[in-house]
């Protein structure tokens, strides 16, 4: 009986109402995070079903996210100078 009192007692008192607040908000948090993930990690599951079945796709990823070219290939560099200032002599 004397524990139920003192939970009661934790749970309505000024404090205690803070800190369910503040674990209701921090599960809210949790819960987006979780859901973000979760769209994440079935994008992946896309991408990764897509470059397995279009070698075209795949060709792509490697020339553009991991810089390889075939064989023969010329490569062109580009400077931005908004973006990487003027270029120096």
């Amino acid at each position: 009986m004397i524990l139920l009192t003192g939970a009661a007692a934790a749970f309505t008192g000024s404090q205690g109402l803070a800190a369910l607040n503040e674990q209701r908000s921090q599960q809210e948090t949790l819960r987006a995070e979780v859901e973000r993930l979760e769209q994440e990690a079935a994008d992946f599951r896309d991408e990764i079903a897509l470059l397995r079945r279009d070698p075209a796709a795949l060709e792509l990823l490697a020339k553009t996210r991991h810089q390889l070219v075939e064989p023969g290939e010329m490569v062109v560099l580009l400077r931005f100078p908004e973006r990487y200032g003027p270029e120096r002599p």
